[in-house]
Formats: C-alpha cells, structure tokens, sequence
C-alpha cells in the first residue's frame, strides 16, 4: 500500500508539473494572440488611413482635371474669338519650338563667332 501511495504522489506530482507548463504555455500563447490581434487592429487602422488619404488624392486630382478641362475650353473660346475678329491665331507649342530653333540658331551664330580665327 504503501508503495502504491508513493506511485500515485509521483504520478500526481508529475501531472500537476504538465498541467503547471501546459498552463504556462497557456499563457504565453494567449499574450501571442492578443499581440497578434494589436497588430492586426494596427494594420487595419492604417490601411482605412490609406485608403482614406488615397480617396483624398484622388478627389483632389479629379478637381484639377475638372479645372483643366474648363481652362482648356475657355482658351478654345478665345481662340475662336480672335480667329472671328481676324487675328492671327497659333497653338502655343507651335511657338514654343519656334522659340527653341530661334535658341538652337543663336548657339549657332555664337559658335561660329568662335570658330573664326582672330585677324593679326
């Protein structure tokens, strides 16, 4: 009898020390879920954050087309306007090449300036 009680307070000690880690990592792995579930809530936070500051940008950016598209009519009236008063009317990247071969000229001009040899 006596041996059997000695079993079983082994046995029983032996169980408490399972019970006792198993509980433990009980612990330990419930600390890991709600660190989880922060940084799942962080995440999803900053992604509602994102998407609101997207749909901001993109507000903003269909403002600036809606201004550009009314500033490209309103130049097309005018347009229209000087063309019906009899002026000469040209698109203003035809003048801005224009003005970039008058540039590219002038370079030229200077260079063969420095291209002369000097008269003694």
């Amino acid at each position: 009898m006596q041996t059997a009680n000695e079993e079983y307070t082994a046995t029983k000690k032996a169980h408490e020390g399972r019970i006792e880690r198993a509980e433990e990592k009980a612990k330990a792995l419930a600390q890991e879920v709600e660190a989880a579930h922060a940084k799942a809530e962080k995440a999803e936070k900053s992604i509602v954050q994102k998407e609101e500051e997207k749909q901001a940008v993109q507000t903003e950016l269909d403002d600036l087309l809606m201004v550009l598209g009314d500033l490209e009519e309103r130049v097309n009236r005018y347009r229209e306007r000087l063309k019906a008063a009899g002026e000469v009317v040209t698109d203003a990247e035809d003048d801005e090449e224009d003005d970039d071969e008058d540039e590219d000229e002038v370079e030229d001009e200077h260079e063969d300036e420095d291209s002369i040899p000097a008269k003694k």
